[in-house]
């Protein structure tokens, strides 16, 4: 095997500084912790590997993508999902997502600047050995930490139970699905005290809180996690003894795998049919939200069924045909009411990309069977390769039909494609020299693509989610006000959901405050409302698309009513809300919002009547949403001055 050059040598250490770093690193200096700083630590790691790499390929050829299909249709949904994003409803959430979940279009694009490199540079098996170890590594310390949770010590409370350092459960058992089934392949390939190790790491992840036993009963926390793991390891199994040499193993295995076929195809259709035995088993586990999701997704698809709503854009057809059984007792009162996510990975796409989308999605993941099945079958390694990432898939899959991937699972998964297309392409483990002689243009080329990514997708939003954070810790009013401007006038890094997370931490906080502010604090609180409607009306709020965002304005605009003594100020405000009021109806026109916030301001007009009445015809249209009765109630004590003005909220 030829030298590896150092340019490559630097390439490998930043891709295992990837995959063992960005799954352990969180900071919490940001509004929402764990996903923005691994998601900043992964750009920036990618992008200088990135940056490498475009330089070393443009002198050397041999360090050229390989032609192979999972990468050719990977670019393929890579393309058609941007025009879906361009064309859709909000280009900008489509690209930046939101600032919780980070995971738009350009996250996107870094995990595909991941498996190019990956598969480019990684030309050798030791080489490929000793990344996977790291990337299992990394996900047995989440599985330590998770372990230690239990403990309910200060030191390991970083997040919910078991959920570690990835910060969510449902994030972290899919993460730590797929490093299971790469540490099985790490065990299956090794023997003696190797095997002996990767068969310890495998324990200490099985048994997580996250896949076995919890206060959910045999599944863990991790619940489509824990489900999926068992089917993948079954047919992994499954698959194995379809390899032996003894006929009555190999025909078990086979029957084995086509029962496990048979089965999730039928569980799969079921799973849309009322009251069907799947159906109603995952209802008891508190999901039954998840199929309200996915009914409004359908519906989506079925208006927009070739390019959709745009990348992350959900939330337009979900509100558009929102289910008011949301806000019943038996989904949570409410507590799933607002959404960005269908919870199906599948009809995410569909939903958001189209169709096409669709098609090219599962393009990727057909190429990645057929390269798994292509494996040559009488050499045993490879009959552990496809085994176990005939596994690993099943799992994945079936985790996503109740899922959606984020960024420590979009690594995992990269990385295990980049595998598949690196050894299916490659003819021997040997490294391309590459030229001492600088070429000029390359150096340039790569620079400037390093510079500029590194501007605009690490540091302008790293700036404006400081900002962000610090208007929501400390700054004063007067330092606040300025920084609205900035937050919302630069370029569009996920503002929308800035702006309506900033309006409702006001909406919620300050009427509970209310009866406490003297007169000096009620003019500064009033000044920074004003500041922030502002700055949001001028950037965001023109046209509002996401009903959230015009419903928190409304809100916004009615919390500065409360504050303001001004009477003709009073009524400007209440009138620009009812401005607002068409909008909302035309965005979610089912939706018991609508009519709480209509009587809120009929209530503040004097109207009480008026506003008793917009409440019954919400109970009238959606009796099981017992919150409405609740208001009605308080509206008549209002009349009959037996409390202060209430809020339908």
């Amino acid at each position: 095997m030829n030298g590896k050059p150092p340019l490559i040598k630097t390439i490998h250490f930043l891709l295992i500084s990837i995959v063992f770093a960005v799954p352990l690193f969180f900071t919490k200096q940001f509004v929402f912790g764990f996903t923005p700083e691994k998601t900043f630590l992964f750009y920036f790691l990618i992008e200088i590997a990135f940056a490498i790499w475009l330089y070393v390929a443009l002198k050397q050829k041999a360090y050229l993508p390989p032609r192979h299909p999972l990468l050719i249709a990977g670019g393929i949904f890579l393309f058609i999902y941007t025009i879906a994003g361009v064309v859709g409803v909000s280009p900008e959430i489509s690209f930046w997502s939101t600032i919780s979940r980070m995971s738009g279009l350009v996250l996107l694009y870094h995990v595909g600047m991941f498996a190019v490199v990956a598969a480019s540079t990684l030309k050798d098996k030791e080489s490929w050995r000793k990344i996977i170890i790291s990337t299992v590594a990394a996900g047995t310390v989440v599985a330590l930490i998770s372990h230690a949770q239990r403990l309910k010590t200060e030191f390991f409370s970083l997040s919910s139970m078991g959920s570690s350092t990835i910060g969510n459960t449902s994030y972290a058992g899919l993460y730590l699905l797929i490093i299971l089934f790469l540490n099985l392949l790490l065990f299956l390939e090794s023997t003696g005290k190797k095997k002996l190790l990767f068969g310890c790491t495998g324990l200490i992840i099985i048994s997580s809180p996250l896949f076995f036993i919890s206060p959910f009963g045999i599944l863990g926390l991790a619940r489509a996690a824990s489900i999926s793991i068992w089917v993948g390891m079954l047919l992994t199994g499954a698959l194995l003894i379809t390899g032996s040499k003894r006929k009555y193993l190999k025909k078990m295995g086979i029957y084995i795998s086509v029962f496990l076929a048979v089965i999730l195809l039928v569980g799969a259709v079921s799973l849309f049919i009322e009251n069907s035995p799947p159906r109603t088993f995952l209802q008891k586990y508190d999901i039954g939200s998840r199929f309200i999701f996915w009914e409004g997704a359908i519906r989506g698809v079925a208006e927009r069924p070739v390019l959709g709503w745009g990348p992350e854009n959900y939330f337009a057809p979900f509100y558009k045909y929102f289910d008011t059984r949301l806000f019943t007792e038996d989904y949570a009162g409410g507590l799933e009411a607002n959404t960005d996510k269908p919870h199906n990975a599948y009809l995410e796409i569909a939903v958001t990309g189209g169709i096409l989308s669709l098609l090219a999605y599962f393009a990727i993941f057909i190429s990645l069977i057929l390269a798994i099945i292509k494996a040559d079958r009488d050499n045993k390694l490879q009959r552990i390769h496809t085994a176990t990432f005939g596994g690993l898939v099943v799992a994945y899959f079936l985790n996503d039909t109740f899922l959606f991937d984020t960024i420590t699972s979009y690594i995992a998964i990269a990385l295990v494609i980049a595998y598949v297309v690196e050894r299916g392409s490659s003819t021997n483990d040997s490294y391309a020299s590459i030229s001492k002689r600088t070429r000029p243009g390359s150096l340039i080329a790569a620079f400037v693509v390093f510079l500029l990514s590194l501007n605009f997708f690490i540091y302008e939003p790293i700036v404006q989610q400081k900002t962000l954070a610090h208007i929501a810790s400390g700054a004063t009013v007067a330092e606040r006000s300025g920084m609205y401007e900035d937050l919302f006038a630069s370029t569009s890094h996920g503002r929308t959901s800035m702006a309506i997370y900033l309006m409702t931490k006001m909406n919620v906080g300050v009427p509970k405050i209310l009866n406490e502010l003297d007169v000096e604090e009620t003019e500064m609180l009033l000044s920074d409302i004003h500041n922030l409607r502002t700055a949001v009306l001028n950037h965001t709020g023109d046209d509002p698309v996401h009903y959230r965002l015009a419903l928190s304005l409304v809100e916004l605009t009615q919390t500065e009513y409360l504050l303001e003594k001004d009477y003709a100020k009073r009524t400007e405000l209440l009138a620009e809300a009812e401005g607002y009021e068409s909008i909302l109806r035309e965005l979610s026109p089912t939706n018991p919002q609508n009519y709480w916030i209509e009587a809120q301001r009929e209530l503040f007009e004097g109207d009480t009547e008026a506003a008793i009445k917009l409440l019954e015809t919400a109970k009238g249209q959606a009796p099981d949403v017992t919150v409405t009765q609740d208001f009605i109630d308080a509206a008549y004590s209002f009349k009959n001055g037996e409390i202060a003005a209430p809020l339908f909220r």
